[in-house]
C-alpha cells in the first residue's frame, strides 16, 4: 500500500502548471511596472520570462574568474555571461 501512496502523492507536475504560478508570482512582483507598459506588453513579457524560468534556457553555466589548473598549466579565465558566450562562438 505504501508503494500506491507514494505514486498518487508524486503526481508530476505540468510545464503549463508551473508556467501559470510563475506568471502569477512575477504579475504580483512586477505589478509596478503595469502602468508603464501597458497590459498587453505587461502580459506577454511576463509570459515570456515565465516560459524562459520553466526551460531553464541557460545554454552554458558562467565561468568563474581566477586561475584554473589543467594538466599541468595555469589558464587565466575570465568572467562571462551565456549571451557573451553565443555572440563569441
Amino acid at each position: 500500500m505504501t508503494k500506491k501512496q507514494t505514486k498518487a502523492s508524486s503526481k508530476k507536475i505540468s510545464k503549463k502548471d508551473t508556467r501559470k504560478k510563475i506568471e502569477t508570482q512575477l504579475e504580483s512582483a512586477l505589478s509596478n511596472l503595469k502602468p508603464e507598459l501597458g497590459d498587453k506588453k505587461f502580459k506577454k513579457r511576463i509570459k515570456k520570462a515565465s516560459k524562459l524560468f520553466v526551460t531553464g534556457n541557460a545554454k552554458a553555466p558562467i565561468k568563474v574568474a581566477g586561475k584554473l589548473q589543467k594538466k599541468g598549466k595555469v589558464v587565466d579565465v575570465k568572467v562571462v555571461a551565456p549571451a557573451e558566450q553565443d555572440s563569441a562562438n
